[in-house]
């Protein structure tokens, strides 16, 4: 019994197949190679990442060397506000958003400190809150801003 050598259909088939990719990558890396998009800014890499750097933004930094202290005594917040050198800040805009929690309902309070001794910020509460109240403190002079989440308890 001889049997006829089978013919392999899917070699050809291969072949084309393998053509066919390598065709299209060509295709490909030539498109990418001709339409590529002008430089908008030769000296793109010249600035590097100094974004900081204006003349306007110096102080933008200064808020980072900022400490600050928060005590509650009763319905009174005191803010203290020193530099990096151990001063007081003066000068400063505060501001406090308080997010108290009723059965429900959410109330928001805005309070504006107002600066009793150098670098001393001072704001009344109302007397109705109770338990564990959120807070959003910013503190502000000139550029620089300093932002904190508080937790106070009453």
């Amino acid at each position: 019994m001889n049997q006829a050598p089978r013919r392999r259909r899917w070699h050809p088939l291969l072949t084309v197949v393998i053509l066919l990719f390598l065709s299209l990558t060509a295709w490909a890396v030539d498109q990418a190679r001709q339409k590529v998009s002008p430089v908008s800014d030769k000296d793109y890499y010249r600035h590097g990442l100094a974004y900081n750097n204006g003349a306007e933004k110096p102080a933008a930094g200064q808020a980072r060397s900022w400490s600050i202290a928060v005590h509650l005594d009763g319905t009174l917040l005191e803010v203290r506000l020193s530099g990096a050198d151990g001063k007081p800040v003066t000068g400063a805009k505060g501001e406090v958003v308080l997010l108290g929690s009723h059965p429900g309902a959410m109330q928001r309070f805005d309070f504006l400190l107002t600066e009793g001794e150098p670098g001393q910020y001072l704001a009344r509460l109302p007397k109705e809150l109770a338990g564990q109240v959120m807070a959003q403190l910013t503190m502000e002079k000139g550029d620089a801003s300093l932002h904190r989440s508080l937790l106070l308890n009453f």
